[in-house]
């Protein structure tokens, strides 16, 4: 009987050991297998991704073309802004010509008249001619006021980055850089890189490699503004 318990104890020790071995077996198989599934996974993801890549280029001309439409909302720029000095703009034979009874006008000599260039705007330079805008301005009820939601805007010009419009915080920065931000340019004349989109065009002077100026323009429609020399030009902010 002694002799019949031993021969059953060794057989279930047998028996568990080889289960415990089986269940590490099957236990790293799982996770091999699991390995391989995510390695696939993975790679599916890369493959998709490098296709996808042409598609990406397209939607960053879309926003590029979004963004030359209406490149900063001009109100709440001005609400940071609070004032500054203005007069009746220069009319350019090249400007956009709202169909609405009005006139062109400008703002500059905004409060502070401080900016930078490039990206460090702890190197702060004051320049009076720093920025100029020109809006076409209704002959309405708001006329005479600072905060006009009537008003279009019509040209920007600029010779530093405004600490108050980012959108536009160009100048001073490598043309490389630029055309990594914007992607390829439209065109290239008299030294300046031109984006454009309809009739809304962003023209960036180029001086040593980097953004001397920059002039956004909304011109009127179906010209070529090539044709047009002043318009990549700029004696004065305003």
């Amino acid at each position: 009987m002694n002799k019949f318990i031993y021969i059953l104890t060794i057989f279930l020790c047998f028996q568990s050991c080889r289960q415990n071995t089986e269940n590490k077996l099957r236990l790293a198989s799982d996770k091999a297998i699991e390995k391989r599934d995510s390695t696939e996974i993975n790679h599916k993801k890369v493959k998709n991704t490098e296709v996808k890549n042409p598609d990406s280029f397209a939607l960053n001309r879309d926003s590029v073309n979004e963004f030359l439409k209406q490149p900063f909302d001009l109100i709440k720029f001005k609400e940071k802004k609070r004032s500054s000095n203005s007069g009746v703009g220069k009319k350019k034979d090249y400007y956009l010509k709202p169909k609405k009874e009005g006139m062109y006008y400008q703002y500059f000599l905004f409060s502070r008249q401080t900016g930078y260039t490039g990206t460090n705007k702890d190197n702060i330079i004051r320049k009076a001619d720093g920025l100029g805008i020109t809006v076409y301005k209704e002959l309405g009820q708001y006329r005479y006021d600072f905060i006009d939601p009537t008003e279009e805007l019509i040209e920007v010009r600029a010779k530093f980055n405004d600490f108050d419009l980012p959108e536009l915080a160009y100048i001073g920065l490598d043309s490389a850089i630029v055309i990594k931000k914007l992607g390829k340019v439209d065109f290239y004349q008299k030294n300046c890189l031109v984006y454009q989109f309809e009739n809304n065009v962003l023209i960036l002077n180029i001086l040593n490699k980097k953004v001397n100026w920059l002039k956004y323009t909304k011109t009127k429609k179906g010209i070529n503004i090539t044709d047009i020399d002043d318009i990549f030009n700029m004696k004065k902010v305003w």
